[in-house]
């Protein structure tokens, strides 16, 4: 069983070697069970997108239906799709409760330059039977069919039959139908007209329709959680401006994406201690000193540790995970921020969102949150 490259030429490698497989042939029966898998990106981006993409993945089959939360493994490629996809789409299946008979994938099979597109590699990585479906051919070229439901036409590259045009509903684009993972374009056919009521067949549409859900209310949730943080700023007569940005993981990157210097950016640690939460605020080029910290706080280095990631989910769940801004939300926690920081004219700071920042005053920063000010980096201030 195959597992997922992390390298482009891993990949290539392993398509070739699927693709020069011929798996016993799976032929489909009336009862079979159908599942569908799809998995959708992050709104607001551009171009092929980038590892680290927030996504959602989602498989459903009979009644059953799986949302999986997950990062994008790599940009788009044409070809390399299993990089950006196949891990996400992956867990969504194996998250199911009871096994398909078959998979439907928005992705391609033997249409692909190696002829290994996602929907076999899949397959090939469930040990389960796949069809593709696509709303137009990768490399694969053939006329339309008749407009009438069921209709069909070869999808044909090289001179090899790999799938067909497909109308599963009249006066309706037909789709590309892809013989995959243990399945000939015939089969495909056969799969997909037994689930569709619409032009879709119902098992990929449900997936569609889950996994673009969880992303809306991901956004809706970003958005109230930024309402929240500038009504708070207005309230307290804070200038300030909202910097959208690419998604980032990294304060590092948050710079990188806004064309500012590390140093003006602030990333927001949470300590967990015994008397509760402290928010520790330090530039993005430095390091924390936990030992400093303990100092500050009268305990001992081990009585101070970093909040683990179930805890951040715990107590701040209006917040993207590895987001929290120095204020807001439910917990008024104590904040101490870097000495380095409080001196500088202005800081970019996460808003609670890996896509969006905000810019403020450092002095407004200090006397909204009460924070304590002090050196808190590894290494020691600079003089003057």
């Amino acid at each position: 069983m195959p597992a997922w490259p992390r390298t482009r030429e891993e990949l290539i490698e392993e398509q070739l070697r699927l693709g020069s497989l011929e798996p016993a042939s799976w032929r489909f029966e009336l009862d079979a069970r159908v599942g569908g898998v799809f998995v959708c990106f992050s709104r607001g981006g551009s171009g092929p997108g980038r590892a680290g993409d927030p996504a959602w993945a989602a498989a459903c089959a009979g009644h059953e239906a799986i949302v999986v939360p997950g990062r994008a493994g790599a940009p788009y490629e044409p070809g390399l799709l299993a990089l950006r996809e196949g891990a996400l789409l992956e867990a969504a299946v194996r998250a199911l409760s009871e096994p398909t008979d078959v998979l439907l994938v928005d992705a391609t099979g033997r249409d692909h330059p190696r002829r290994a597109g996602l929907a076999l590699y899949l397959g090939a990585v469930l040990d389960l039977p796949t069809v593709g479906v696509t709303h137009r051919p990768l490399l694969a070229a053939g006329d339309w069919p008749p407009d009438e439901r069921g209709a069909r036409s070869p999808l044909e590259l090289e001179g090899a039959l790999v799938g067909y045009w497909l109308r599963t509903r009249a006066d309706t684009r037909p789709l590309a139908v892809h013989g995959a993972w243990r399945t000939d374009p015939d089969t495909a056919v056969e799969s997909v007209l037994a689930v569709c009521r619409v032009r879709t067949p119902e098992p990929l549409r449900r997936a569609r329709r889950r996994a673009r859900e969880a992303r809306a209310r991901h956004h809706a949730h970003e958005r109230r959680a930024m309402a929240d943080l500038t009504s708070f700023l207005d309230d307290a007569g804070v200038d300030f401006d909202v910097l959208e940005h690419a998604h980032t993981e990294r304060a590092e990157d948050e710079a990188a994406e806004l064309g500012v210097a590390p140093e003006e950016v602030a990333k927001t640690l949470v300590l967990a201690t015994a008397e509760g939460n402290v928010r520790a605020v330090l530039p993005a080029s430095e390091r924390l000193d936990l030992h400093k910290v303990s100092g500050l706080l009268g305990v001992g280095s081990k009585k101070v540790h970093l909040a683990s990631e179930d805890a951040l989910a715990r107590d701040y769940s209006e917040f993207d995970l590895g987001a929290v801004p120095p204020f807001g939300g439910a917990h008024r926690d104590r904040v101490i921020v870097d000495t380095r920081l409080a001196e500088r004219d202005s800081v970019v700071l996460e808003a609670g969102s890996h896509e969006q920042s905000l810019r403020m005053k450092a002095a407004d920063l200090v006397r909204l949150t009460g924070a304590q000010v002090a050196d808190i980096s590894k290494g020691e201030l600079d003089a003057g």
